[in-house]
Formats: C-alpha cells, sequence, structure tokens
C-alpha cells in the first residue's frame, strides 16, 4: 500500500501553511452550507423552529444551565410526569453549550435558541474536514477529498448535523473520528522503535477522548469496546515480548485516564428503580468505576507480568492474561446483582426489549429507517447513502492491498471500523451516524489506492 507520497516523500518539501489549509477549509465551509440549507424552516417569522423533538430538552436544560452555570438540571418535574424522574444522559454537552452562549449573551431564552441551534452545522463540518485530514495524512489528498465529499452529502450525517438539531450524536461523531485518528496514530507508533513519550502522549490523548466521549454520552461505551476488541485479539497474535509490554502500557493509559475523569461521576449514584439499575452502563453510575477500574488493572498487571519471566513467551503472555483476567473479573461476584442488573439495562437498550423502545423511530434498525413495516435494503440506502454497502467493501479492498505490517494493521482497524459499526446500525439506526464516518474513512483510502494504481503507482 502506498500510504501517502505528499507527507513521505523526502525529496518533496511540504507544501505551504496556507495551501495545505485551503481544502480543509473549503470542505467545511462547503459541509457547513449543506447542514444549514434548511435554515428557511427554522427561521420563520421571527422565530427558531427546531427540528427534531429531543431538541427541544436539550435546549431546555441549556437555559437551566445558563441561569445556574455549571449545574444542570437533576431531577425534573416534567420528565415522566406526573412523577418527575432524572434524565439518564449526562449534562455534559448541554453545559458546556451554555457556556458558549453565555460568552456572547445574556443567556435568555431567545440567546440560547439563537446561538445553541449553530452547534451541531458547525461540528458537522469539522467531522468532514477531519475525514480529509485523516485520509490526507494516511493516504493522500484526492483520497482525503473524496472521503469528505461523501460524507459531506450522506443524509445520516447531514441530519444529525443539520442547523437546529441540537442532539448529543453529533458531537459523539466528532468525539469518535478524533479518537480514531489517535488510535491509529498510537497503533502506527507501536508498530515502530519504540517511543515511550510519544506513546504515552497518544495514550493520554486517547483517554482524554474517550471520558470526553462518555461525558457526552454513555452510549459511546460501545466505541470503546469496537475498538478495544482487536487491541485485545493482537495481544494474542504479537510475537515480540517488549511490543506486547508496549500495547499493555498504552491500554493502561487509555483506561485510566477515564478512571479518573469519568468514575468519579458515576460513583455513589443511585437510580431508581422506575429509571435504571445502579450498575447501568446507561448512565453514569456504580458501574463506571467498576469498569474502567477492572481493565486499568488488568493491563498495568499485563504490563509488570510481561516484563519477568511469565511474559518471555506469546503462549505464556496468553496463559498470564488469561489468569489475570479471571481474577479481574472475579470482582463482579461481590456485585452480580448490581452489574446483572446493568447488563439487562444495556440488552433493553440495545436491543429493544422494552416495547416502548420499539416506538422510538431510531431504535429501529436502519432496514426499517423512517417506520418502514418490513425491513429492506432501501430504507439504509436512502439514509446511509451507498456507501452502507460500499463501505465495507472499501474497507476489505484497503485491507487486501495492503503492504508490510504496519499498512496491514491500519487497514485492519478501517476494515473493522466499518463492519463493526454497519453490524450497529443494523440493530439501530441511530448509529448510521458513527457508521457514515467510518465509510467516509474507507472509501476515501479505497479511492486514493485507486487513483494511485490508475497513475501507476502500484499498490506496493
Amino acid at each position: 500500500m502506498p500510504g501517502n507520497p505528499e507527507a513521505t516523500s523526502p525529496d518533496q518539501p511540504p507544501g505551504p501553511t496556507v495551501s495545505r489549509w485551503l481544502l480543509p477549509i473549503g470542505l467545511f465551509l462547503l459541509a457547513g452550507a449543506v447542514r444549514t440549507i434548511v435554515w428557511p424552516t427554522v427561521f420563520v417569522g421571527g422565530h427558531v423552529m427546531v427540528v427534531g423533538n429531543d431538541t427541544y430538552y436539550h435546549l431546555r436544560r441549556i437555559l437551566y444551565a445558563c441561569a445556574d452555570w455549571p449545574r444542570a438540571v437533576g431531577f425534573d418535574p416534567f420528565l415522566n410526569f406526573p412523577d418527575g424522574a432524572r434524565a439518564i444522559w449526562p449534562p455534559f454537552l448541554d453545559v458546556a453549550i451554555a457556556a458558549v452562549v453565555r460568552l456572547g449573551s445574556a443567556g435568555t431564552a431567545e440567546d440560547v435558541e439563537r446561538i445553541a441551534i449553530w452547534v451541531p452545522p458547525v461540528i458537522g463540518a469539522a467531522v468532514v474536514a477531519g475525514v480529509f485530514l485523516l485520509v490526507r495524512r494516511h493516504f493522500g489528498s484526492a483520497g482525503g477529498v473524496l472521503g469528505a465529499l461523501a460524507l459531506c452529502f450522506t443524509p445520516a450525517h447531514v441530519w444529525y448535523s443539520q442547523l437546529s438539531f441540537v442532539d448529543h450524536h453529533v458531537a459523539v461523531a466528532g468525539v469518535a473520528i478524533a479518537l480514531f485518528a489517535v488510535v491509529l496514530a498510537l497503533s502506527d507508533s507501536l508498530g515502530g522503535p519504540d517511543a515511550p513519550r510519544r506513546e504515552r502522549r497518544l495514550a493520554l490523548g486517547a483517554g482524554l477522548l474517550l471520558s470526553l466521549g462518555v461525558h457526552v454520552w454513555t452510549g459511546f461505551l460501545l466505541h470503546q469496546v469496537i475498538l478495544l476488541a482487536p487491541a485485545l485479539l493482537a495481544l494474542l497474535v504479537i510475537e515480540e515480548r517488549e511490543r506486547a509490554r508496549r500495547l499493555t502500557t498504552a491500554l493502561a493509559w487509555i483506561h485510566g485516564v477515564p478512571l479518573v475523569l469519568v468514575a468519579p461521576f458515576g460513583l455513589g449514584q443511585e437510580w431508581s428503580q422506575s429509571e435504571v439499575a445502579s450498575f447501568t452502563p446507561i448512565a453514569l453510575s456504580n458501574f463506571h468505576p467498576w469498569f474502567f477500574g477492572v481493565l486499568t488493572v488488568f493491563f498495568v498487571a499485563c504490563t509488570a507480568s510481561f516484563g519477568r519471566a511469565p511474559g518471555d513467551t506469546r503462549l505464556r503472555r496468553s496463559g498470564t492474561a488469561l489468569v489475570v483476567g479471571v481474577l479481574c473479573l472475579a470482582s463482579i461476584v461481590p456485585l452480580l446483582a448490581g452489574i446483572a442488573g446493568g447488563i439487562a439495562d444495556s440488552l433493553d437498550f440495545f436491543l429493544k426489549s422494552q416495547p416502548s423502545m420499539g416506538q422510538v423511530a431510531e431504535s429501529l434498525t436502519i432496514l426499517r429507517f423512517g417506520g418502514q413495516a418490513e425491513p429492506s435494503l432501501a430504507p439504509a440506502l436512502r439514509f446511509a447513502s451507498g456507501l452502507f454497502l460500499l463501505g465495507p467493501l472499501c474497507g476489505l479492498a484497503v485491507w487486501l492491498a495492503a503492504r508490510g505490517d504496519e499498512a496491514r494493521v491500519r487497514a485492519g482497524w478501517i476494515l473493522w471500523w466499518t463492519v463493526a459499526w454497519t453490524g450497529c446500525a443494523l440493530v439501530q439506526s441511530r448509529l448510521a451516524n458513527s457508521l457514515s464516518v467510518a465509510n467516509a474513512i474507507a472509501f476515501g483510502a479505497a479511492a486514493q489506492l485507486a487513483l494511485g494504481g490508475l497513475a501507476g503507482r502500484g499498490l506496493g
């Protein structure tokens, strides 16, 4: 796989800073224009008419946060009326938007409407530019442009980032692409000579982004699980002791950061039976200190053991990791009832076991997007575009074309990301937003390889 000749050729000096930023700025402006094209239906008769039912609640939380910043609405008598309830989603995004509103206004209801509605298109346009930057870094500018344009016009991403649709999913995609970019950079570093300071910085960055993602939406743990699975597999196949130790060190940092930044907000949180379990992953709860704590201890213990005799062969390392994992999971025993309830919450939410979840449009499979009675491919193609089918195929093409261990690992990440998010979107259409980003990256990478082949550079 050729990589990015624009960034790696020693004979080609880097272009001027201004010209290097013209493309991402242009793509940002184009994506912003696409996402604000609905403005005639938003600004009506001197009023702001927002998109989506959830937007009204987010705007209400933002307004309350403006009045009592940085506090957010806790118990809300208007939820679960007439009994009231606490919103299970973290307030971080609403409090952050409230801070922006307060910077430039008095924080009135009109100010909240006037300013907050621009947050989704700004974040969405930034994600489009981010796709360009990521693909350009690893493959080339042409592929970056094509990947960014693909995301720019993908209906799912446009929907969640359009003007006035104030919801957490647009921010989730922004954090997700940043986390994926850091993971790719960390993977490249781990595949090369030992660079502990660089790897520590990247691991800390990944941990900070993981923490931010969970504070934006607790469902962001799904991103963490998807990115963790290949890392655990790598522990079983890495031959060199030192590379395995470097990997577990990075993973310890990645999970140790949210142990510090996320867990305190969940520790001691008690949710009533009518809301969610006290150990639920759905809301910030006692689950998070346990989850990040167990993973941090596991990777720290693996790092320590890999530096000694038990880590001198791949088989011994695998056995050691298995023993450490079993001991860590033993922590479930005294917490079994709570964790079982939390897992049940997650399954109810993800698999729509509760009848009410089946009535939420974005909880339906992407094959039924729009409320279609019977699943079919047409709704998926309308919402996620043709990339719903092309994305995984592009990821596979990039992986098959890869030459060399580093390129193959990078391509493997892209393939896995597209396949995993396709599976998730088949369960819930709301996850098509993250899928769109993954597919755009895979499409851009494959396009660059195809253009390189046509130009005679080949794939080696």
